[in-house]
């Protein structure tokens, strides 16, 4: 609700994870953005330039099952936003619940998004498994009266306890 909605047409590349509650509603912080789509004034190609991508989070115990993402995914389309990807539909059921569909569903977002913003000539190619962070450069000393004590960043380890082991 924080959000301008009015600027919500201009924007172009969107990603929404929702919920569904209650009997297929949309999440209270998503009712006036949700009235906004659904208002007839809007023309088809009001979103017509935009990219988005939809992710919801649903359990299919639910007869009203990720109700939500897809009335939005449908309903942006139907404003002319074209989809990245395919909706994903997350299932609190699943072995790892929604975590089994969001995955795969990132790892095709991430490849789809690259394809759109390709990484500079010479940068490192990035991985799933690739390091994300190098490692600490400084280590922090901390000195309480006359005695002193070390925390190396990298390992954590107790410089003072260090000694004493000895």
């Amino acid at each position: 609700d924080a959000y301008d909605i009015a600027q919500f047409p201009g924007e172009k590349l969107v990603m929404f994870v929702t919920a569904t509650t209650g009997q297929g509603d949309p999440p209270a912080n998503m009712r006036k953005f949700w009235r906004f789509l659904l208002r007839k004034s809007l023309p088809p190609d009001s979103l017509a330039g935009m990219e988005v991508a939809v992710f919801g989070l649903g359990d299919s115990g639910y007869q009203k099952y990720n109700t939500t993402a897809k009335k939005l995914a449908a309903r942006l389309v139907q404003l002319g936003a074209q989809e990245v990807l395919e909706k994903g539909l997350g299932d609190d059921q699943a072995t790892c619940g929604y975590y089994s569909a969001l995955e795969p569903w990132l790892q095709r977002l991430w490849a789809a998004l690259a394809l759109r913003f390709p990484p500079p000539p010479g940068a490192p190619e990035v991985t799933p498994g690739a390091k994300k962070l190098d490692p600490p450069r400084f280590r922090v000393t901390t000195i309480e009266g006359q005695q002193e004590s070390r925390k190396d960043a990298t390992s954590g380890a107790d410089a003072e306890e260090e000694r004493a082991r000895r």
